[in-house]
């Protein structure tokens, strides 16, 4: 079995990079954490991000990942996908 398939039905916290950081100018993601539940993926990001930094992440589920790389790659800006957490 492949590991990532164990992470399938969890929520990934994930930051969008800047298109200006790149050559080719498409943005891109980083994953930061992977949760079991959705509120612990908002727990991590109201705990552990300082506030001035919370507005570049969002969530999503790890299976949704993909999607939402070529939603953000292709300069749709939000994907339907991912949500932003609300504090």
């Amino acid at each position: 079995m492949n590991n990532s398939e164990n992470f399938k039905d969890c929520w990934a916290v994930f930051g969008e990079l800047g298109a200006e950081d790149y050559d080719d100018r498409r943005a891109r993601v980083s994953v930061v954490g992977a949760f079991a539940y959705p509120c612990n993926a908002e727990d991590f990001i109201r705990l552990c991000i300082p506030a001035e930094n919370r507005d570049r992440f969002r969530i999503c589920r790890v299976s949704d990942l993909p999607q939402v790389r070529e939603d953000i790659a292709a300069g749709m800006g939000e994907s339907p996908k991912a949500y932003k957490p609300i504090f």
